[in-house]
């Protein structure tokens, strides 16, 4: 039989087990009541906050081609580092923070935020375009922290240009201004990637493609749970050019040889396609494709050379020897010479009281028209010239297409400028001169 001791011993040891098990189930019950009444509400609003959302899948632009099938213009993949505002908290502290772990500028992120105030909370708000490896790592480790769980990471297609090789032919891409937005074109929205300049404006429909989209479930805090469905984003069709990019490359490697500006193109006489075509300075499309800083934006504007202008299409020229062409079929169309018709040069001749030089200081002697032309002799196209007058000149100008603009298929053409007696009235309010007609 066991002792009074060991009773009062078990006696014990029975009545702390019994308030043992009496705490846990204190604290089981009481962590059921907060959890069930006191936190009711934050997780019924989590719950309810598991809903879905659609994001959108950029579509990939349309190749560009050569004449010959060669690529011009491609996609690469890269990062886009976004914000989404429906589950941000404190928008203030995701723009701090997330400016820091970038490395870049806090105002810079807040301009565009702002910009993109108006739109739905659920899109997402791209801050860096083609972030770099750095970049992506340190946002996807905060998003696994919790600090920036309102900014997403996403994979998406970005143009490829063969850098400054027909910078104006091809244009570049950016995103849609709020004028374009605004303005309806082809059903955009804010955050879309259009063509800018160049072909990549003028066939922006074409290329641009269809964008797909997926349909998932996301939690409380913008994650990601599951995926309801997917539509896969069409890529824009390709678009084959009549330019010869051998032939392109030619007249670039010239101007980067010779080292000057200028403007070349160069045309198939047969059919009139555009083989190559280049203005210099130019300029890297690169540098759009991925969203353009402030500091190349405001070197490239503020350059005295212009190189986003160009030089092929938008500006006028005086056509100097290259005029001789119009005058030479302005006088053989109108009768007043035929091509044997010669002129005696000496090395200048004097028209109205004043000397026209030639090139040559010794002049060419007796020339036809043919060898004027091979020589490109100043005092034979003066002769004929002021021979044809200014109306026909400026007839047959007119007729060879000079004056108008070309119908190339890229945008913001100048017109070009052919004077006339007419012209120089309604415009300066003055007689044209006979002696204008020879210069």
């Amino acid at each position: 039989m066991a002792s009074v001791e060991d009773r009062r011993r078990i006696t014990i040891r029975l009545t702390i087990l019994q308030y043992l098990i009496t705490v846990v189930f204190s604290v089981l019950a009481v962590s059921f009541w907060v959890l069930q009444v006191v936190q009711h509400a934050k997780f019924e609003e989590m719950a309810e906050n598991n809903h879905q959302r659609t994001l959108a899948l950029r579509a990939p632009r349309g190749l560009v081609l050569d004449r010959d099938g060669k690529v011009l213009v491609e996609n690469r993949q890269s990062y886009s580092i976004s914000i989404v505002r429906e589950h941000t908290k404190d928008l203030n502290r995701t723009i701090r923070l997330l400016a820091a772990v970038l490395g870049i500028d806090e105002a810079g992120v807040r301009t565009i935020v702002d910009r993109h105030r108006r739109e739905p909370s659920y899109r997402p708000i791209t801050i860096v375009q083609d972030a770099t490896l750095a970049q992506v790592s340190a946002v996807r480790a905060r998003r696994l922290d919790f600090e920036l769980p309102d900014v997403v990471v996403e994979q998406v297609p970005t143009r490829r240009y063969p850098e400054t090789i027909g910078a104006h032919l091809f244009g570049y891409v950016g995103e849609v201004n709020d004028a374009q937005v605004a303005g309806g074109e082809g059903g955009l929205k804010s955050g879309d990637i259009v063509g800018q300049s160049g072909i990549e404006k003028v066939y922006n429909a074409m290329l641009m493609g269809q964008d797909g989209a997926k349909r998932v479930v996301v939690n409380s805090v913008g994650r990601e749970i599951r995926t309801l469905e997917e539509e896969q984003p069409t890529e824009g069709k390709r678009l084959q050019l009549t330019v010869d990019i051998d032939v392109q490359k030619a007249i670039e490697d010239g101007f980067d040889s010779l080292g000057f500006n200028g403007a070349a193109v160069v045309l198939d006489p047969n059919n009139g396609d555009v083989l190559g075509f280049t203005s210099r300075p130019a300029y890297d499309p690169n540098a759009f494709a991925a969203g353009i800083d402030r500091v190349t934006w405001a070197s490239l504007t503020s350059d005295e050379d212009r190189p986003l202008n160009d030089r092929a299409i938008q500006g006028r020229y005086s056509p100097g020897s290259t005029f001789k062409m119009a005058v030479a079929t302005a006088a053989l169309q109108e009768g007043v010479i035929t091509p044997d018709f010669k002129v005696h040069c000496v090395g200048s001749a004097t028209f109205y009281g004043r000397p026209f030089k030639c090139w040559k200081k010794g002049g060419h002697g007796t020339m036809d028209l043919r060898h004027a032309i091979e020589q490109s002799c100043n005092v034979y196209f003066y002769t004929i010239g002021n021979m044809t007058g200014i109306d026909k000149i400026h007839k047959w100008a007119t007729l060879l297409g000079l004056g108008e603009k070309s119908g190339i298929d890229l945008p913001n053409e100048v017109q070009g400028l052919v004077p006339s007696p007419e012209w120089k009235q309604q415009y300066r309010k003055e007689k044209w001169y006979a002696g204008e007609t020879v210069s």
